[in-house]
């Protein structure tokens, strides 16, 4: 500390979540957005590094139009008087990554237009490599850091910030969210011109609306609706919108929620849905061991999992809120002590999860500012149920043959796989067995003095032999009239058969 400048003294004295969040502002945008990726993994971080990465906030200064229109133009292939009436040369939006930009379209349609920041795809991927290797160093220097395993967590925070850097794969999103949800007159989503996007430019429809702080009526209505929307994309679509703030929400003068900016988008696919229909189902109905066998199918046990020890964390967890009504639980704290237990019992949760959990709890919040008497659990129950499809067992029978049936058929479903890998590491040679013995100790033990005393013999009979050899030989200078080094020798003998007397009487 006393090395330190005197300015830099007080940040000596700052948590390690401050000096963390800190570190990221100060090394740039890529730092900022993969802690943000990093603050939803409350299952491998400690709780005060998750709180404080959640202060970081994805701002930029914005790019002069002039370094912004060659993108612009190599995109669309053509002059950006060619393709737009008006293209506003001031953003409207800038982040780390691209800045949104208000244009018309010659045929008149208001639209907005996404520019990536020039650079900033060989910034990003510098970035990662700067951050994968201080990890590394990190990790290698402190071992007590790879019960985290930070560099799993960067390596897949770098797969997630690369697939945003193309817009391309955002424009098939939106599309794909478009198409489903073309026919609900309570959603509203922009249309993309799919001809005039690229990896590096994205062109939608402008949406104008409310934003949610502002509504005065409807309110309930609202908030119900935008739980629907989430869960529909969750259980039905099979993709989530990730960054569901209040800032990417609006409500459009005839009442539908309209969405944008879907640069973070999550997949949920079949065994991943089933598996978070039992996980909500378990919560909602307090089953620890069912919860606890959801998270152990769809996570990654690192050695020090701990199986047991999660099934009576979530029994713990139960036992605190049992008897409390599900509208006086805070979801986004319950969801987030689920998801510690995990971390610290060992498991590593799949990242589409750890996402999803978290836009959940953005959504249950802004649905509860709208309406306070809104349950969250109780919204999600019928959907999760639905997809399990309990409501098809007979009343009284369903939760014990839903249990049974859950355990059988995912059963039957993984043996095929479980099968092919248990073939296919035996013929690469990497099957590996682990297994631990006890009351092998005093065996142990008696081996090693068993072989000590053989030791001892098979040099004491050498000893001897050579010495007896010396003795009756002319060799050496004599003592007593007997050749010293047999004499030596056989004093040496003599010790080792007295060695060999004691250790064998005790």
């Amino acid at each position: 500390m006393r090395l330190l400048p005197l300015g830099k003294r007080r940040w000596g004295r700052k948590s390690v979540g401050e000096r963390l969040r800190e570190a990221f502002e100060e090394l740039g945008p890529t730092f900022v957005k993969l802690g943000q990726l990093m603050s939803t993994r409350s299952d491998l971080l400690p709780e005060d590094i998750t709180d404080e990465l959640k202060k970081l906030v994805d701002r930029a200064e914005p790019i002069q139009f002039e370094m912004i229109r060659p993108i612009v133009e190599s995109e669309l292939g053509s002059p950006i008087e060619a393709v737009f009436d008006m293209f506003d040369p001031i953003p409207e939006a800038a982040a780390s990554i691209a800045q949104v930009h208000r244009a018309k379209l010659r045929g008149g349609e208001e639209v907005v237009v996404k520019v990536q920041r020039p650079g900033i795809e060989r910034i990003v991927e510098t970035d990662i490599l700067i951050a994968s290797s201080l990890v590394r160093i990190l990790e290698g220097r402190i071992p007590d850091l790879r019960k985290y395993d930070i560099s799993g967590i960067v390596e897949e925070m770098s797969r997630w910030l690369r697939k945003e850097l193309d817009f391309s794969i955002e424009a098939g999103y939106v599309e794909r969210f478009q198409e489903f949800f073309r026919d609900d007159p309570n959603i509203k989503i922009p249309k993309v011109y799919k001809s005039l996007c690229g990896k590096r430019v994205l062109v939608m429809e402008r949406i104008s609306g409310k934003r949610l702080g502002e509504l005065t009526e409807d309110r309930p209505r609202i908030a119900r609706t935008l739980i629907d929307l989430f869960l529909r994309q969750i259980f039905e679509i099979g993709l989530f919108h990730a960054d569901p703030h209040p800032g990417n929400i609006f409500i459009t003068e005839d009442g539908a929620i309209a969405m944008i900016d879907f640069g973070q988008v999550g997949r949920i696919g079949p065994e991943l849905k089933r598996s978070l229909a039992r996980i909500f189902v378990s919560i909602v109905e307090a089953d620890p061991d069912g919860l606890a066998r959801e998270c152990v199918r769809i996570g990654v046990a690192r050695r020090s999992a701990d199986i047991m020890g999660l099934k009576e964390d979530f029994a713990d967890l139960f036992d605190r809120y049992y008897g409390k009504p599900l509208s006086s639980i805070e979801t986004g704290r319950y969801l987030g002590e689920i998801l510690s237990i995990i971390g610290k019992r060992g498991l590593r949760m799949p990242m589409e999860l750890i996402l999803l959990m978290k836009a959940l709890v953005i959504v249950g919040d802004i649905a509860r500012d709208l309406d306070p008497d809104l349950v969250l659990l109780d919204v999600i129950r019928p959907y999760a149920k639905r997809v399990i499809r309990i409501e098809f067992i007979p009343k009284g029978m369903g939760k014990e043959v839903l249990r049974v049936f859950g355990k059988t058929t995912d059963l039957l479903r993984e043996m095929p796989d479980d099968i092919s890998e248990i073939i296919s590491r035996l013929k690469n040679g990497t099957m590996r067995f682990e297994m631990e013995t006890t009351g092998m100790e005093d065996l142990t033990s008696k081996v090693e003095k068993a072989g000590n005393r053989i030791s001892l013999g098979i040099l004491a009979t050498g000893f001897l032999i050579s010495s007896s050899i010396l003795l009756i030989s002319e060799v050496g200078p004599r003592f007593l009239g007997l050749p010293v080094l047999g004499f030596i020798g056989m004093l040496l003998t003599g010790f080792i058969i007295l060695l060999f007397i004691i250790s064998f009487l005790r």
